[in-house]
């Protein structure tokens, strides 16, 4: 945002300008805004101490009413199951797997209700990174899409990055017993399975993705009728 944002204002010894443009091509957030206006004010600020300017451009600073927008809360909360529904939802999981345990992909699902991480975290999961009731999160997944030599999309990669976006990223989390019970039936599953490898969601012993975590939850909520 800060990128698009630097695009769109321009600044001189008396005015700061947010180029008309803005509105119509880019729907800014107001945190967005905040953001980039607090970096600008701490340079300012310290040019006019400098005495390389004589006062503050952000003083005469305006937006129009209809320049930001507020976040879209209706979606997100959308995105959020009730009680009852992550119930039906846990039910389906364990009917599933105990009828037809082909794979511990419904089990990925599972273990994400009971420890909320990011899915590009979960599916990076190795065994070493359990620590007696403790979970560390320190890496996650990647992907790119690769073009083929006559421009068109080819095949999307995934790969597995060994640090977070940010520092906030790295963190451990506490695994409740309903969790323990799903990570010991995974591993009782792969070792039945002759399947080693160290990643803690596989398919026939590789790794699974991300995007089979999505696929998986849109399976249950349709089979049980959750929008």
């Amino acid at each position: 945002n800060n990128k698009i944002l630097s695009s769109f204002i321009t600044f001189n010894a008396s005015n700061i300008y947010l180029d008309e443009n803005a509105t119509s091509n880019f729907s800014l957030l107001l945190q967005s805004i905040c953001n980039f206006s607090s970096v600008l004010r701490g340079v300012i600020e310290y040019a006019i101490d400098k005495e390389l300017i004589d006062k503050n451009p952000f003083d005469r600073f305006k937006l129009g009413k209809n320049t930001l927008r507020s976040p879209d809360n209706k979606s997100s909360q959308k995105e959020v199951f009730t009680i009852e529904e992550r119930k039906m939802i846990e039910d389906a999981i364990w009917n599933d797997y105990v009828s037809n345990p082909k794979s511990t992909v419904p089990l990925a699902v599972l273990l994400d209700f009971y420890t909320g991480l990011r899915s590009g975290e979960l599916v990076t999961l190795t065994w070493n990174d359990i620590q007696g009731n403790q979970l560390h999160i320190h890496r996650t997944e990647t992907s790119y899409t690769v073009i083929n030599s006559d421009g068109s999309k080819g095949k999307v990669i995934y790969e597995v990055k060994e640090s977070p976006k940010s520092d906030a990223g790295i963190r451990d989390v506490e695994l409740i017993p309903k969790a323990m019970e799903v990570l010991n039936e995974i591993k009782k599953f792969n070792i039945e399975h002759d399947w080693d490898n160290q990643y803690i969601f596989l398919d026939d012993n590789k790794r699974i993705i991300r995007k089979r975590l999505d696929t998986q939850i849109r399976k249950y909520c349709k089979m049980l009728n959750i929008e």
